[in-house]
């Protein structure tokens, strides 16, 4: 996760923003929306999937902070609360990373449906052609 953190902070503050809003209206040349969006859409991909291998690591915590506290209850040795208050402080702070990293992520159509529809536009239409677009990639579920 402290990779997609540092992708996202090497983005440029219009990136940023267009990441965190997940909307934007604008007109520019094909190629210009093709350049602004490709390192939002890989930011969205990286952040894909570093989101998917993190739900294992707050799990293993999840069972971690349980099976140790049940452990601190039987055996009552008082440095084995250590134990499942660092488990769960660990499981909270990936939590915590996770939100954040739900809150950054961008519909899939980005990269599925319009990075492609850009890259054809591009082909038929020639890179200074002009698009007006209004785009909203918030997941609306």
């Amino acid at each position: 996760m402290a990779d997609a953190k540092k992708f996202y902070r090497s983005l440029t503050l219009h990136e940023k923003r267009f990441i965190d809003d997940k909307t934007m209206s604008t007109t520019m040349s094909v190629k210009n929306w093709i350049a602004f969006l490709s390192r939002a859409s890989s930011y969205d991909a990286y952040r894909d999937k570093m989101a998917s291998g993190s739900g294992l690591f707050i799990a293993l915590g999840v069972i971690a902070t349980i099976g140790s506290t049940i452990a601190y209850s039987e055996f009552e040795i008082p440095w084995v609360i250590a134990i499942p208050v660092i488990s769960a402080g660990i499981t909270a702070w990936l939590i915590m990373r996770q939100s954040t990293l739900k809150s950054r992520d961008l519909n899939n159509y980005l990269r599925l449906f319009f990075m492609p529809f850009l890259r054809m536009m591009e082909d038929f239409a020639g890179p200074e052609a002009k698009l007006s677009a209004a785009v909203d990639f918030r997941d609306v579920f």
